[in-house]
């Protein structure tokens, strides 16, 4: 994982309603609304881009 994508896991993020990825992730109810957000990431963005795969792993969501 990306420094950028493993500061990513720890922030605000408005589409899960302020939660971070991770709370999102630990969260059976919010889950569902992280898993959305991972599957609209473009699936090769290049190789700065946020990594869906990388981020579900770093997630435990594999």
């Amino acid at each position: 994982i990306l420094d950028y994508e493993a500061k990513w896991l720890d922030e605000s993020i408005p589409a899960l309603d302020g939660h971070t990825p991770r709370q999102a992730a630990d969260d059976p109810t919010r889950r569902p609304d992280l898993i959305r957000l991972l599957d609209s990431f473009p699936p090769d963005a290049g190789r700065h881009a946020m990594n869906a795969d990388r981020l579900r792993a770093a997630l435990g969501l594999e």
